[in-house]
């Protein structure tokens, strides 16, 4: 049992309460290391947003820290926080059972070849629970009608 209190918990790090609740030996870390895995939380909020990529959230990193870990190191090391910090369970699904479905990204665009027209389209992926098994396809817009009928 730790014995810490709501506002113990609540004034510790993020690293702080990784090495507090994980299984795993503390380890220690160099200043530079450590700079970075402070920067990892922020990472990870950022990498969720569109267009966002671990390059250009590196080249943020490292304009605050020119001395840092390079690019390769610095992905390796958020790879080995992120494993640790984000555990994956894998869910069964009894075959048939379940679909996943859902329009995704950015409006795509479509070009005639003929005529040269832009249009914009939907995308829409399903997915079942068991196999896998995908399927995507463009539509106009959102509406039933228009998945039905789609370009």
């Amino acid at each position: 049992m730790l014995n810490l209190s709501i506002d113990d918990i609540n004034q510790k790090s993020d690293m702080e309460l990784e090495v507090l609740f994980s299984n795993n030996k503390t380890q220690t870390l160099t200043p530079k290391l450590k700079t970075a895995y402070d920067f990892f939380p922020n990472m990870e909020r950022e990498i969720k947003k569109t267009g966002v990529t671990r390059q250009s959230v590196w080249e943020e990193y490292y304009k605050k820290h020119s001395g840092g870990l390079k690019v390769s190191q610095f992905c390796e090391h958020y790879r080995r926080w992120s494993k640790r910090v984000n555990t994956v369970r894998h869910m069964n699904h009894k075959a048939g059972d379940k679909i996943f479905i859902d329009y995704v990204g950015k409006t795509l665009e479509v070009v005639d070849k003929l005529s040269g027209e832009v249009e914009q389209v939907q995308f829409y992926v399903s997915i079942l629970g068991a196999s896998q098994y995908t399927y995507a396809e463009a539509s106009r817009s959102q509406q039933k009608e228009d998945l039905v009928t789609s370009i």
